[in-house]
């Protein structure tokens, strides 16, 4: 799970600062904070990461998912 989560940091780490709340061999709770304050948070299992194509839909799912939040939070600014 390690090698798998340092390949995630990797991919993400231009998003902004990441925390793991949680981290153990088979389970870790990833948060991506924004230099804007945007806040991303995934629970990640080791099944759901054993493949690179998985691990490639997360991080294309996660930097949506702050992109988007940082479009809703221009429009209200």
């Amino acid at each position: 799970m390690n090698l798998l989560l340092e390949t995630l940091l990797d991919h993400l780490r231009s998003l902004g600062r990441i925390e793991f709340h949680e981290r153990s061999e088979h389970f870790a709770r990833l948060m991506i904070i924004t230099p804007d304050g945007v806040i991303a948070e995934r629970d990640l299992y080791y099944d759901q990461l054993h493949h690179a194509h998985d691990l490639k839909a997360l991080v294309d799912e996660l930097r949506e998912e702050v992109l988007h939040r940082q479009r809703l939070l221009q429009d209200v600014g």
